[in-house]
């Protein structure tokens, strides 16, 4: 027999093993649910934070070949037309 103490009412009871066998798994239960749920909003909260880094890298790599490929053109166009058909083009633009 097994005495336990009521951590509400401070009662002391005897129980069987089974019994206090049943109350020790009840409690490890409980415990591990808790444990579970915890890990389980760590890993999301790290999952949304690995996916904000990929995004945040995935925009970078973009904006840096964007700028690449903008600068590519202003070379082109540079080597293909002379200033004044630059200003010729760029005034069509503007006007359309």
């Amino acid at each position: 027999m097994q005495e336990i103490k009521c951590p509400k009412c401070g009662e002391l009871f005897q129980v069987d093993e089974s019994g206090y066998a049943a109350i020790v798994k009840q409690v490890r239960d409980k415990e591990f649910g808790k444990e579970i749920r915890e890990r389980e909003a760590q890993f999301k909260t790290e999952r949304e934070a690995a996916v904000k880094l990929a995004q945040a890298e995935t925009e970078k790599t973009l904006q840096e070949k964007f700028a690449e490929q903008e600068r590519k053109i202003a070379v082109y166009f540079l080597t293909v037309f002379d200033s004044h058909d630059l200003l010729l083009l760029y005034g069509l633009i503007q006007n359309v």
